[in-house]
């Protein structure tokens, strides 16, 4: 290999440039392919938003979005993935085209940030003019200096109508990835994008309103997010997480079908708290929706016959069965109101008993 791009004594003609002249050489130039002939740079699993069984849903230097409608709980899935890198001590961007800062950290804060935690990790931004050149280039700036592993654009919607772009132009569509998600992932953080879907869900399809481009120029993965169950003050939501596109591959992985992952938030009054499950999906036949009744009954009569409650390792480890399943087991008797999940010490969930369940002819 003599050249860039020259593998297995294949002619090419002489490199004009020299190793100090690299950063000239134009990207039409042939590519060196042997590093990726040796397998030195193979596809990283995802390591940003951790699902409860630990497979991430955001991939390092990859641009996502996140898509659904007004109070489907996009926001609020966005930000336990900032929450998750915050309070490991990680730094995160968030470039908020939307709301203001004080939502933004009020919400954190129910997510368990303290404040310490927010104002040693979160860098926010609140942009009310378009992105100028000297603009982008002290925000890099600030991206190498301060290495987020996760950066959020809270409102492309907007963050596009804001540079005189239109939604529903692919050309346009391509300029706004290359001013602002592009570089960011191409610094290394996993770029995450919060947009809306269309107000008709016939015609709405598998991403956002918009332009095809939204969705085709995407290095990582796009979601959608539909709600189960509203969420508010004092209340449990749940919210349905599906992929609609996942570049990389290794999503899918960890993903029986469509459904990527599921969202609860309960809403802990008056303390304000919200406490965050992101369940994994369970496989189950949509023609035939999957009961696990022999699960629920045995999750059933371990809350009865326990005092005080039980958490969920406690569950898992007195009931035999995968982990996904004795999850779906107790959210159906959560939903059809045989159990109540309160919040326990240093956040755990306490399954209480209000009425016992039993298989159809016992």
């Amino acid at each position: 290999m003599t050249a860039a791009g020259q593998v297995y004594d294949l002619p090419l003609p002489p490199d004009p440039y020299g190793p100090e002249e690299a950063e000239q050489r134009s990207s039409w130039a042939p590519i060196d392919l042997g590093p990726a002939l040796a397998g030195e740079h193979i596809e990283a699993a995802p390591s940003v938003l951790k699902r409860d069984d630990g497979p991430a849903l955001l991939y390092a230097g990859k641009v996502h979005s996140i898509a659904g409608e007004p109070e489907s709980m996009k926001t609020w899935l966005a930000l336990w993935a900032c929450a998750q890198e915050i309070t490991s001590g990680r730094t995160v961007l968030y470039v908020d085209f939307e709301d203001v800062a004080e939502t933004t950290v009020e919400r954190l804060r129910a997510l368990g940030c303290t404040s310490e935690h927010i104002g040693r990790h979160l860098v926010y931004l609140q942009p009310s003019e378009p992105l100028s050149g000297a603009d982008r280039a002290a925000l890099l700036a600030l991206v190498e200096l301060r290495r987020p592993t996760l950066a959020v654009l809270d409102g492309v919607t907007e963050a596009m109508t804001l540079h005189g772009l239109d939604l529903y132009g692919n050309t346009d569509a391509a300029q706004w990835l290359a001013m602002l998600p592009r570089p960011l992932a191409e610094a290394g953080p996993a770029v995450l994008q919060i947009d809306h879907v269309t107000k008709s869900s016939e015609g709405r399809g598998r991403f956002a309103i918009g332009a095809q481009h939204k969705l085709a120029g995407l290095s990582g993965a796009a979601y959608t997010v539909e709600t189960a169950t509203p969420f508010g003050r004092g209340k449990h939501g749940i919210a349905k997480v599906y992929i609609g596109k996942d570049r990389p591959g290794r999503v899918r992985e960890h993903c029986p079908g469509k459904l990527a992952a599921e969202l609860h938030l309960r809403s802990e009054l008056p303390a304000g708290t919200v406490w965050v499950e992101l369940r994994p999906p369970v496989e189950r036949d949509p023609d035939e929706p999957f009961r696990p009744t022999f699960l629920m009954e045995k999750v059933s009569r371990l809350v009865e016959a326990t005092a005080g409650g039980v958490s969920l390792r406690g569950i898992r480890g007195a009931v035999k069965g995968k982990n996904e399943a004795i999850g779906y087991a107790i959210e159906l008797l959560e939903r059809e109101g045989y159990i109540r999940i309160e919040s326990g010490a240093r956040g755990a969930s306490v399954h209480h008993h209000v009425k016992p369940f039993r298989e159809e002819g016992k």
